[in-house]
């Protein structure tokens, strides 16, 4: 019964896959990978690694901010964190192969490193998705990080394309 009630779904998305992989490398896929294996290469890892997500990552910012930033993200519950690398990187949960192979801009396979970046331009912090950077107004309290990146979180599905975010 549950089959049925979205097997025109399954169809419609069955047809998208196919249109867009052979269908001999579709059935390499099948034999290949496990039905778990195939959701994690879709959709990513499910578990963020914070230890990883700031070994991976770059900053541009004085080391105050940095270990600011990284303080404020270790105090958020697991999906506003989610959230936050959503803002940042346009998907919550780190690829395969966790943050070190964070897809960026450009040729597919190409790896960006999330980046924290300084804003002057704003009161609230920025993302560039295509760069993987959160560009950040300087904050002097862990409170104003929070309620910023919070607001930013809140928000990340309203608006569009801001070009200013990637002008110096």
């Amino acid at each position: 019964r549950m089959r049925g009630a979205v097997s025109q779904q399954v169809g419609a998305m069955m047809q998208g896959i196919r249109s867009v992989i052979p269908e001999d490398t579709w059935c390499q896929i099948q034999r290949l990978t496990t039905p778990a294996e195939l959701d994690l290469l879709v959709c990513g890892l499910q578990d963020l690694d914070l230890a990883d997500w700031k070994k991976n990552s770059n900053s541009d910012v004085d080391p105050e901010t940095w270990d600011l930033f990284w303080s404020v993200v270790g105090s958020f519950s697991v999906q506003q964190q989610k959230g936050l690398l959503e803002f940042a990187t346009g998907s919550p949960s780190p690829p395969v192969g966790g943050f070190a192979q964070l897809p960026g801009y450009g040729n597919i396979g190409t790896v960006s490193r999330f980046t924290i970046a300084r804003n002057l331009n704003s009161a609230l912090p920025v993302a560039s998705t295509c760069f993987n950077t959160i560009y950040l107004p300087q904050y002097t309290s862990e409170e104003d990080m929070s309620a910023g990146l919070l607001e930013a979180i809140a928000n990340r599905n309203v608006g569009g394309f801001y070009e200013g975010a990637v002008a110096h």
